[in-house]
């Protein structure tokens, strides 16, 4: 890679060196501003590379929320590709707070972020144009240059499917557990009340045959 952008430094420092010789010196682009294009293209490029490697979908904007790249995770987890330029905010085709509430795409996180800050410990879910639902927490970060001014924003979105799915059934479980506990204890409880009901009978015909004897003896003693 270090040879190939000497190699493309060199075609530069020749073209300008001819152009320079053909045009006013007024009409030249300085040598160090062409190779530093020439490094922030190639920085660009690698950093792009990057993000599409990655399996998380990311996607950036500039400071006025319109989109300028996504990855193809992000394609996959929206269900279709927006055009770049003059979608805002998010690619998603619909939003969603986790209890169902539409969310609008200018208040969305990444809004947020350009307006504001940096978001975290939000959760949203983003319906594809199929009406399927994706659960995901979003992590946009305002970018800003060196001078502090915002150029922009980068969102990670990070799919939450499976452990929304593992919590829904680690809540089945608890609610079949919680059932087949009250269903133990009723039966239990049912179990201990006939116990007692039949004691409480076993007790009372032994109390009445006790008082009864002082009554049997008296009518022998009567007899005799």
């Amino acid at each position: 890679m270090d040879e190939a952008i000497g190699f493309l430094e060199s075609e530069l420092d020749r073209a300008v060196t001819g152009f320079g010789q053909a045009a006013p010196a007024d009409n030249v682009v300085p040598i160090d501003t062409l190779r530093s294009q020439a490094t922030l293209r190639e920085r660009e490029r690698r950093f792009r590379e990057l993000l599409d490697a990655l399996p998380a979908a990311v996607y950036t904007t500039d400071a006025a929320g319109r989109i300028t790249y996504y990855n193809d995770a992000a394609a996959i987890l929206w269900g279709y590709r927006p055009p770049l330029g003059s979608s805002e905010w998010c690619g998603s085709w619909k939003l969603f707070w986790p209890d169902g509430t539409p969310l609008p795409h200018d208040q969305c996180p990444m809004a947020v972020a350009l307006k504001e800050r940096a978001v975290r410990g939000l959760e949203a879910a983003a319906e594809r144009p199929d009406g399927t639902h994706v659960p995901f927490i979003p992590y946009p970060t305002p970018i800003h240059d060196e001078k502090g001014k915002l150029i922009g924003a980068v969102n990670m979105l990070v799919d939450i499917t499976d452990r929304k799915r593992a919590e829904d059934q680690q809540a089945l479980l608890v609610r079949e557990l919680h059932h087949r506990v009250k269903n133990t204890l009723a039966t239990v409880q049912a179990i201990m009340g006939s116990t007692v009901t039949r004691s409480a009978r076993s007790n009372s015909t032994t109390f009445c045959g006790a008082n009864s004897m002082p009554s049997t003896t008296a009518a022998m003693s009567a007899l005799c």
